[in-house]
């Protein structure tokens, strides 16, 4: 019984440790683009917000800074939508 409370008490501790989870969705357009240019444009924003200094938290492989990438595929010419 005393074990069972012990993780319990583990358990609410570490779940103000886990990510933020969020519905968001962030949807980038940009009229013409074809499918490889958005796959190149992508995938050159996502390794420049790479924060290798970041701390990774419970659930994350890497640090990703939202608003560098956000900003990298604006200057592309992308456009947000963000839908919930």
């Amino acid at each position: 019984m005393i074990w069972v409370m012990a993780v319990a008490s583990m358990l609410t501790l570490l779940s103000g440790c886990a990510p933020r989870m969020t519905t968001e969705l962030w949807i980038f357009q940009k009229p013409g683009v074809t499918d490889a240019q958005r796959k190149q444009d992508r995938g050159n924003c996502l390794s420049q917000s790479i924060d290798p200094t970041g701390q990774v938290r419970m659930g994350e492989f890497i640090h990703l800074d939202r608003e560098m990438y956000k900003t990298c595929i604006q200057q592309r010419g992308y456009t947000l939508r963000i839908d919930q």
